[in-house]
């Protein structure tokens, strides 16, 4: 089915969240012919890899429904064999073909799986009074990014020490890819006085990953040592990124 096949191919490009790949997961230790499914992905995948050209991946997907219209012998090794197979294992083999079969992510691809998983949706303030910072949080929950982007940017016109405004302009921008834009908030907010919690630092190393210009990696991964080192804010969320871009 197509939209399995989708589904599959969205975990092994690292688009899914962190509950997405708990369920994925999970399936494969409950759903022997779900496992076959992977065992025919894996192997149209190694047979497409040899045809290196434009149509490659149309041709991975021809080969995939194909198997799963005729019941290649793939699928009775693997319904003969699962009983005795752990998911550690199933794991660890798709792992493997993700060494083999897909080259390193990009320093881009590895900031688009951090905001695909961090910034799905905003929190939602408590405070019953309508205002453009709400009124942005809304719009960003629902999808509507340049809407939210205006509210929030008219909430800073209205306070310019209005820091979750900046930090919220920037994320959004960053979402929208007007990277420069993103770079001027959280230059400011990096900058701003007496916050105890200040992901600024942080952020305007993720939008150097995410716009990839030259010296951009280095300058990112310098600003992420200095989040690490010093301790601020999302430290940790540092330090798994470092790991992803050796």
């Amino acid at each position: 089915m197509p939209e399995e096949f989708d589904y599959i191919e969205r975990y092994f490009e690292g688009k899914f969240s962190a509950a997405e790949l708990f369920a994925f997961e999970k399936r494969i230790g409950d759903d022997p012919s779900f496992a076959e499914q992977l065992a025919f992905y894996i192997s149209t995948l190694r047979a497409a890899k040899q045809h290196a050209n434009d149509d490659r991946m149309k041709r991975f997907r021809a080969m995939y429904d194909e198997n799963k219209k005729t019941g290649a012998k793939t699928q009775g090794v693997v319904r003969r064999f699962w009983p005795y197979m752990s998911v550690a294992a199933v794991i660890a083999g798709i792992a493997i073909s993700l060494f083999v079969f897909y080259p390193a992510a990009t320093p881009g691809k590895i900031a688009d799986q951090y905001l695909q998983q961090r910034f799905q949706s905003l929190p939602v303030t408590m405070d019953n009074r309508e205002s453009n910072f709400k009124t942005g949080v809304r719009l960003y929950n629902e999808g509507k990014l340049p809407e939210a982007l205006m509210h929030f940017e008219n909430a800073i016109l209205t306070d310019t020490s209005n820091y979750r405004a900046k930090e919220n302009a920037g994320i959004v921008s960053l979402r929208l890819k007007q990277y420069d834009k993103a770079l001027q908030y959280f230059s400011e907010l990096e900058n701003y006085p007496g916050l105890y919690a200040n992901p600024g630092k942080f952020f305007h190393a993720l939008t150097l990953l995410k716009r990839n210009l030259p010296d951009d990696d280095a300058n990112a991964k310098k600003l992420l040592q200095e989040v690490v080192n010093n301790h601020l804010d999302l430290d940790q969320d540092a330090k798994d990124l470092l790991e992803k871009l050796q």
